[in-house]
């Protein structure tokens, strides 16, 4: 790996610990983590973590950094943020503790019945069809999370890096003067 993307991944592994320490509490306080504000409080810490680690990188670059500089370091970093948490959280719950996984199945079964007059019950039914047959690990389940994962952590890099770009104005100057 470049060198120069050592704190994008510094910073992955930094974004990665802070998702499971949070999930690792949540877990002993006896919280479920379906617990939507507690997940939507941690997505927006995770945006503003990513977004304070794009001015970190056009700090380093002198202030100034192209889109794709800022894009490929947060891509990094963001990976490494939420594809660690998904790989922990499958270990947790295939060997430390296999019960989480059942109890979650039954909170989204749940969650689905409560849903069956909005969605109707031909759909709730497939749902909760599709629910049961899941297992606590299945290597196609990961491939699908990780897949996920690198299409929303492009996005999510995509877009915070429009913001963090800021394009040197004396580049086109500096391009001819070493020619000279």
């Amino acid at each position: 790996m470049n060198p120069k993307y050592n704190s994008a991944i510094k910073y992955g592994f930094i974004l990665a610990t802070i998702t499971i320490v949070v999930k690792l509490a949540m877990y002993l306080a006896n919280m479920n983590s379906t617990s939507v504000w507690i997940s939507v409080l941690l997505f927006l810490f995770s945006l503003g973590f990513i977004y304070y680690v794009g001015l970190e990188e056009r700090k380093a670059h002198g202030g100034y950094i192209s889109w794709k500089d800022v894009l490929v370091a947060l891509f990094i970093c963001t990976m490494i943020g939420f594809i660690s948490p998904v790989l922990f959280d499958q270990l947790f719950n295939t060997f430390i503790d296999p019960s989480k996984f059942e109890e979650e199945k039954k909170i989204g079964l749940e969650m689905i019945e409560k849903l069956r007059n909005h969605v109707g019950d031909e759909a709730a039914d497939a749902q909760i069809e599709k629910l049961l047959a899941q297992k606590s690990f299945s290597f196609s389940g990961l491939v699908m999370l990780i897949l996920g994962g690198i299409i929303i952590s492009f996005i999510i890099s995509s877009v915070i890096a429009l913001f963090i770009k800021k394009e040197n104005p004396n580049a086109i100057f500096e391009k001819y003067n070493k020619s000279l």
